[in-house]
């Protein structure tokens, strides 16, 4: 994430939007969003990819993680 962030200038509180819960996550787990986060912490994978999509989706960027995750349903 910090790495998005960082590229298209945007903060990280602007991204987030006060989801604290989100923030955290990804914030202390920036590198290791794939399976072994699940095991890091009491989400399943399946929550956290969820979580990682809204947050897409609530900053109006959704193609970018639809283009960047192949992921079943998207």
């Amino acid at each position: 994430m910090g790495s998005y962030l960082k590229f298209n200038g945007i903060s990280s509180d602007e991204f987030y939007n006060n989801n604290t819960i989100a923030k955290k996550l990804f914030d202390v787990n920036q590198h290791a969003i794939l399976d072994s986060v699940a095991d890091h912490n009491s989400q399943p994978k399946e929550e956290i990819i969820q979580i990682l999509k809204e947050l897409f989706k609530q900053n109006n960027v959704l193609p970018h993680f639809q283009t960047h995750w192949k992921i079943e349903n998207n």
